[in-house]
């Protein structure tokens, strides 16, 4: 899968959709609505997408992805966290993401 901004724009559709609902998406869901093939790690995708979030003073978006089993995030969510020097708290930044997404 190339990174570029259309795959950026259209995983942040995806993601606002999924937040504005109140929901989660798992990694695989996300991987056929963007018509790629599930490889299992989407951390350099998910990291741009968090990075254009926290530079707009957004919640990360990302926290709405999920693994199916344990429906929580893979690792990747945690470095992608420490890289950008956010809280990693998951449930709370999925809280936060959730609550900002609802109201717009």
């Amino acid at each position: 899968m190339t990174i570029d901004g259309r795959v950026i724009r259209k995983t942040r559709t995806i993601l606002r959709r999924v937040a504005r609902r109140g929901k989660t998406i798992t990694y695989k869901t996300l991987a056929k609505q963007l018509g790629v093939h599930w490889r299992g790690n989407f951390r350099f995708l998910l990291g741009a997408v968090c990075a254009g979030e926290i530079d707009e003073g957004r919640p990360p978006l990302t926290a709405v992805v999920v693994t199916k089993l344990g429906h929580k995030p893979q690792a990747g969510w945690y470095l992608i966290c420490r890289d950008m020097n956010v809280n990693a708290n998951w449930g709370y930044q999925l809280g936060r993401c959730h609550g900002y997404w609802q109201k717009r």
